[in-house]
């Protein structure tokens, strides 16, 4: 800053570029000032009492959505976009009037000889959540131990496959607002204390809260924790669940949990030989990614 008196101020403009995404805090700066000719230069290191802090989100580009949102369309008119979901039996009660024959609970009737209808959760269709497989993005070498000959896993982190793949939940997240599909995402940590769930249609859960929590990803190919048991409590909540990998073969959650619910695909960077025996509808990030140019109908 130029040389000023004690009842001066001065402020001046830094711009800053980008060069990737992520989270970053300024919590001191040094602050120079002197004269032209160099004399009577001061420094001074300033701590800020609430350190300033920007958030860098992860680049976004067109995407074609059309194939994602089939299965989140609004159900029969009346409901409101809610559907029941026939793999969630809420209750049984005796048959009224009126009732579907489709609901008829046939194997109670032969037991007992008394009609019951079955009752099943609702849930609202325009939902999806995006899980990231973090440990899909990485390879191992096998090392062995000289000492006592055992092997051990040295592990590499897969960067640009795992930055293209944030993009690309970044990029979805955005459109599928646009169709007024809300969006959740499910981030595993080193434990599943650390872990990072946002439920689509809930508080915390608005796109640009998604993009920062997808900002502040910092992973390092180390071990994670998945929240299987989270995302079976709450499956109902989380509407269509994609699964974010790298490819499905290097996919590190077991698909069959997911495969018998029709609400759960799968989005991979790159095919994998495997992809004929994936149980789940499977997308590519060069089939979702628009070329540029190129007009969504």
């Amino acid at each position: 800053v130029p040389w000023i008196l004690w009842h001066q101020e001065a402020s001046s403009e830094i711009s800053l570029k980008a060069v990737r995404r992520g989270l970053c805090t300024i919590s001191k700066a040094a602050v120079s000032s002197g004269d032209l000719l160099g004399l009577g230069i001061k420094e001074k290191m300033l701590s800020f009492q609430a350190p300033p802090s920007f958030a860098v989100y992860p680049a976004v580009f067109p995407v074609e959505t059309q194939g994602l949102i089939q299965g989140t369309t609004d159900m029969e008119a009346g409901k409101n976009g809610y559907m029941e979901d026939v793999t969630l039996l809420k209750m049984n009660r005796p048959y009224q009037p009126g009732d579907p024959a489709k609901k008829i609970n046939w194997r109670q009737l032969a037991r007992q000889d008394r009609v019951f209808v079955n009752v099943h959760e609702t849930v609202f269709p325009k939902l999806a959540t995006f899980f990231l497989d973090l440990a899909s993005f990485r390879e191992g070498t096998k090392e062995r131990n000289t000492l006592n000959s055992s092997e051990y896993t040295i592990w590499k982190l897969l960067r640009m496959p795992l930055e293209d793949m944030i993009s690309l939940t970044a990029s979805c997240i955005l459109k599928l607002d646009e169709s007024r599909i809300c969006c959740g995402l499910i981030i595993p940590g080193t434990s599943e204390d650390n872990c990072v769930i946002q439920y689509p249609g809930k508080h915390g859960s608005s796109p640009e809260e998604l993009l920062y929590s997808l900002a502040a990803v910092d992973y390092h190919a180390e071990d994670v924790s998945v929240p299987v048991w989270e995302i079976a409590d709450h499956f109902s909540m989380l509407g269509t669940l994609y699964i974010v990998t790298c490819s499905y073969d290097s996919m590190t959650i077991d698909p069959e949990a997911f495969s018998g619910l029709g609400s759960a695909a799968v989005l991979a960077r790159y095919p994998s030989k495997a992809d004929e025996t994936c149980p789940l509808k499977l997308f590519y990030l060069e089939n979702l990614k628009q070329a540029p140019g190129q007009q969504q109908v």
